[in-house]
């Protein structure tokens, strides 16, 4: 298990960036839409559809790719960390909706294209550390199985971790009233 600990800790890191975004920044960033089309107002559900669309197809190689040396399973991981930086940024300023574009709809839109590229490192992650518990010879057959359950368990704290770490954001640097004009 030693060798294959740090596709492990992987899979913690990259679920716990990607649900970080998708459960906190993503859905900080989609409140208060100053229009009520359908993009304004579905705004949080059509970007999370656009990252489940970039897990859908990355995760679709699994099969085909072949094995990566370890130290390259970190690259998407790492690119989903500069991903939690900008959704940081973004769901606390708020400089995609009103400074790079005209209206909120374009800049929802471009959330959705931003959120294809959370799925696309998040299921490239995945799917790169699985070819490498697939094929790696440092890992013996009788404990890929037990590897890969070690390895749900693990993304599974990540996303548990996620999930606390936005309430407690929402509930304090996040809240509405920190990052919008408070309406009361």
């Amino acid at each position: 298990m030693r060798t294959a600990g740090a596709g492990v800790l992987n899979f913690g890191a990259v679920y716990f960036l990607e649900y970080l975004i998708t459960q906190s920044f993503l859905d900080r960033s989609t409140l208060h839409p100053d229009g009520h089309g359908l993009v304004d107002s579905n705004a949080y559900a059509l970007s999370y559809a656009g990252y489940n669309l970039g897990v859908a197809l990355s995760r679709g190689v699994v099969g085909m790719m072949p094995s990566p040396p370890i130290a390259l399973i970190w690259i998407p991981t790492l690119l989903q960390l500069l991903n939690c930086v900008f959704w940081a940024a973004e769901s606390s300023l708020h400089f995609v909706r009103y400074e790079w574009f005209v209206t909120d709809t374009a800049g929802f839109e471009f959330y959705g294209c931003c959120m294809v590229v959370v799925g696309l490192m998040g299921g490239t992650s995945y799917s790169a550390c699985y070819a490498y518990f697939r094929d790696t010879p440092t890992v013996p057959d009788r404990l890929r199985e037990v590897l890969v359950n070690v390895s749900y368990g693990v993304s599974s704290l990540g996303m548990l971790l996620s999930s606390l770490s936005a309430i407690i954001l929402s509930k304090t640097i996040l809240s509405e009233c920190s990052i919008y004009p408070c309406l009361t």
